[in-house]
């Protein structure tokens, strides 16, 4: 029964969100709520609202990596899909065992012509500025010069290097 198109489309679900990421109003009435907890009718400048808490976990920052990415559409025919798995695994490899760094991985392979140049480095990014998949592999590295495995995003394949974080 929601007129929120963005919202609805998604049985209600907003997604995460931080401290100021919100109208005040909407912060005010989430972020008291314990988990499962339904709020009472708010309003805010864009109308009337109540909310659920879905879930809690802490904020994760901001971080910033370089990313290799095989660019491989949604659509493409499963031959295709199947060979672009096959060489990112194979990279993955390489990089692992050591036999390729991985700013020479990226001039080699990468096709994102906007950070193959700056070997695959990505502007400084924060909650839901990424695609759920990539940013969760990118926050899920620990230390900077660290890997990730292969991560599929509606754009390709990535392999995530994580250059450092900030809390």
């Amino acid at each position: 029964l929601s007129d929120d198109s963005y919202s609805a489309k998604k049985k209600g679900s907003l997604g995460w969100f931080n401290v100021f990421g919100m109208v005040y109003e909407f912060e005010s009435a989430v972020y008291g709520l314990e988990v499962e907890e339904i709020s009472k009718v708010f309003k805010t400048p864009f109308g009337y609202h109540f909310a659920r808490l879905d879930a809690k976990r802490p904020a994760r920052g901001k971080a910033t990596v370089a990313h290799l990415m095989l660019m491989l559409p949604e659509d493409a025919e499963p031959s295709v899909q199947a060979e672009t798995e096959r060489k990112i695994k194979e990279i993955h490899e390489m990089l692992t065992a050591g036999t390729l760094s991985f700013g020479n991985a990226v001039l080699q392979f990468s096709e994102d012509k906007t950070t193959k140049g700056r070997g695959g480095l990505l502007p400084e990014f924060g909650l839901n500025d990424m695609v759920g998949s990539f940013e969760d592999a990118a926050f899920a590295l620990q230390d900077s010069g660290a890997i990730s495995a292969p991560v599929r995003t509606p754009y390709g394949w990535h392999i995530i290097q994580l250059v450092g974080k900030q809390p």
